[in-house]
């Protein structure tokens, strides 16, 4: 079962790829949602691993969801 994003976002800025928001989880875990701007973005940056990247957990393109196996 994963885990699903409560309704309302918070804003909490916007970066040079496009808005940042607040957000809770089902499971209470805490978390920053990004509005990528471009899909290839999304793609190479959720392939990141390193200690001081944030994860990236998943992304939506217009309405489909593609998430990571940890989401």
């Amino acid at each position: 079962m994963h885990s699903k994003l409560q309704l309302k976002l918070k804003p909490a800025g916007i970066g040079s790829y496009g808005r940042v928001y607040f957000a809770i989880l089902d499971n209470e875990k805490h978390v920053a949602v990004k509005n990528l701007m471009l899909l290839k973005m999304a793609q190479m940056i959720s392939r990141l691993k390193h200690e001081n990247f944030v994860e990236i957990l998943g992304y939506c393109v217009e309405g489909n969801v593609s998430q990571q196996n940890n989401l």
